[in-house]
């Protein structure tokens, strides 16, 4: 025998091993067991937490907590501080992530509960005694095993909120449309076939999520929850909607994802902000129905089979994102480049024939850009020439005749852009004042600074583009730019960004790829309109998830190729994002193949890490 295997194992001193007997006792740890203090503190606080502590039963004195007494206070004594007969009753149980594979019928003994909570077990069925918590407002059976539920639960009418996802219930009883006092109901992530016309009477649920089922259809009982917000019909079979569908006037998002839809459907709610409708088979789009979408800011079509882009999508004046990413485009109409609010216009995957490759992979500004500059213009009228005045002496022949006066005029954009250009002369700020420029394109140059003159253009000024340059910093006066929608920094050898910049609280997209960032600049933190934040290949190490959290109107976050080790859970809870775009970091989670599976994927595992 080697020493090493000889070696006598290190022994507790038998007082820290008394202790950590006590210690394990209060806490209930070691046996399963709920130690007198967790009770005592739950008397006085009405909160049990019992989550995480693998157990595969719920101790009866858990049932009884506010009915006996406790042994160490069977004799009375008045003169004690811990006073277990002012207790309080038990609201908030927490039994979450445990093995437990059933709950006991003396759960009715507790029936002043208001949240129950026992998502992440092993449960098959639910107590028929359910419907004695007649307090109860929130329940969470998430994350089991269940593949029904007993009619106790549709008794619970004071339910505001129940979460059944990631179970295997194939089919709700009718009762469900009694539950006329929920605002949230979950059912994502089962085995549902159908539903049950009834909903119709849970005309108070703001948010409905069945995603994940087996649905071919959509109840037309649904058309009249007239609170609903928010419909999560992703991952199912659906071939069509209900029209009534349409005139929920509340509704602001519909995601319709990877399902079976050939076409459109028809949407009349002038609240609706977001349709998402990727990954199904929808092969045209009509004027008919683009002209019931002209308050949609979010248009998600990827991943269809759609040929042609009809002029009437340029109705939707109020789009700032439009994905057609992987169809079979063959043109795009140069109207879009007409439309003042989209801020991301996605066209890779088509076989585009009129826009050249590289262009599509400047980004959106750009692309736009092109696209206006394609509009052919009405003549000028007869006998109306350029006059020599016109002239700018800063240009030369070949530029003189694509920015002239005239075009600066037409097009509100003055494109300065791979010239390589070491400075912008003063003539052309003038020009481009008097001609009320809203866009500027200095890419593709040598610029080491930005020219200070562009403050000159600080009442108009909607799009920068400063991308591929040589900048070393940004000059803290660019903040005077106030109506900023569009600032492109990629490609330039930035470290920092002044902290005046958190003045453009109405830009919406800013990229600062491809530069030389350890961390986000915290100006960014302060950019509250922010909808695009583009920070890939940087050398970015941590993030703050409670600052990114301010941004509550962030979409999409680009941080792929840099140094992150972690990505904190709480990024999960940002609602209005989007894409999130994390590969070529260095951490281990999420894995690969979560990742793999896109962005509700990763932000649905990242809640799961969130500590209850």
């Amino acid at each position: 025998m080697s020493k090493l295997q000889n070696r006598r194992k290190p022994q507790m001193n038998p007082k820290f091993r008394a202790a950590a007997a006590d210690a394990a006792a209060a806490c209930g740890t070691g046996d399963g067991g709920v130690g007198p203090t967790l009770i005592n503190n739950a008397r006085k606080s009405g909160e049990l937490n019992l989550s995480n502590r693998g157990l595969s039963t719920v101790p009866e004195e858990v049932w009884r907590i506010n009915l006996d007494v406790p042994e160490d206070f069977k004799e009375v004594s008045f003169g004690t501080d811990n006073r277990w007969w002012e207790q309080v009753a038990l609201t908030k149980l927490l039994l979450s992530s445990n093995k437990l594979v059933e709950l006991s019928e003396n759960i009715r003994l507790v029936s002043a509960i208001t949240i129950l909570d026992v998502h992440d077990n092993k449960l098959t069925s639910l107590p028929d005694t359910l419907d004695e918590l007649v307090n109860l407002q929130k329940l969470n059976v998430s994350h089991n095993e269940l593949q029904s539920l007993p009619s106790a639960v549709y008794r619970c009418k004071n339910l505001l909120s129940l979460h059944l996802e990631y179970n295997k219930i194939k089919e709700l009883d009718d009762d469900i449309g009694n539950l006329f006092s929920l605002h949230d109901l979950d059912m994502s992530h089962n085995q549902l076939s159908s539903i049950p016309d009834t909903v119709n009477g849970l005309t108070h649920v703001t948010r409905l999520s069945v995603a994940h089922n087996k649905l071919k259809e959509l109840a037309l009982g649904v058309a009249s929850m007239n609170a609903l917000r928010i419909i999560d019909a992703a991952h199912n079979q659906i071939v069509s909607i209900p029209d009534e569908i349409g005139f929920l006037h509340n509704l602001e998002q519909i995601f319709l994802r990877d399902n079976r839809l050939t076409e459109l459907p028809v949407l009349n709610g002038t609240a609706l902000k977001e349709l998402h409708l990727g990954n199904n088979r929808i092969k045209m789009l009509t004027s008919k129905q683009l002209e019931q979408l002209l308050s949609v800011t979010i248009l998600d079509l990827r991943d269809n089979k759609i040929t042609d882009l009809p002029e009437e999508i340029t109705l939707l004046t109020s789009l700032e994102r439009l994905d057609l990413t992987n169809n079979e485009l063959k043109t795009i109409p140069y109207e879009v480049g007409k439309m003042s609010n989209l801020k991301s216009l996605l066209i890779e995957g088509n076989a585009v024939r009129n826009i050249r490759r590289d262009i599509m992979q400047r980004g959106t500004p750009e692309l736009l850009q092109f696209l206006r500059s394609r509009i052919q213009e009405p003549e000028p009228p007869e006998g109306e020439q350029l006059s020599e005045e016109c002239a700018l002496p800063w240009a030369d022949d070949a530029y003189l005749a694509r920015q002239t006066k005239h075009m600066l005029k037409v097009t509100h954009c003055l494109d300065h852009s791979n010239k390589p250009a070491t400075d912008v002369p003063d003539e052309m700020w003038v020009s481009a004042k008097e001609s009320g420029v809203l866009a500027v394109n200095l890419s593709k140059n040598n610029l080491q600074a930005i020219p200070s003159s562009i403050t000159m253009l600080s009442a108009s000024l909607n799009e920068v583009n400063l991308g591929s340059n040589k900048l070393t910093s940004v000059m803290p006066e660019l903040s005077v730019c106030c109506k900023l929608i569009v600032l492109d920094l990629r490609n330039n050898q930035l470290s920092s960004l002044p902290d005046s910049l958190q003045s453009l609280v109405g830009l919406r997209d800013l990229n600062i790829s491809f530069n030389r960032f350890k961390s986000l600049p915290s100006c960014i933190y302060k950019m509250r309109s922010l909808e695009n934040l583009l920070a890939s290949d940087n050398g970015i190490g941590d993030l703050d998830a409670q600052q990114l959290g301010e941004l509550s109107m962030l979409a999409v976050l680009d941080l792929h190729n840099n140094y992150l080790q972690k990505i904190p859970p709480e990024i999960g809870l940002l609602e209005t994002l989007r894409v999130l775009q994390i590969e070529g970091n260095s951490f281990r989670v999420p894995r690969p193949a979560i990742m793999a599976k896109g962005t509700s994927a990763v932000m649905e595992y990242l809640r799961s890490r969130i500590p209850t």
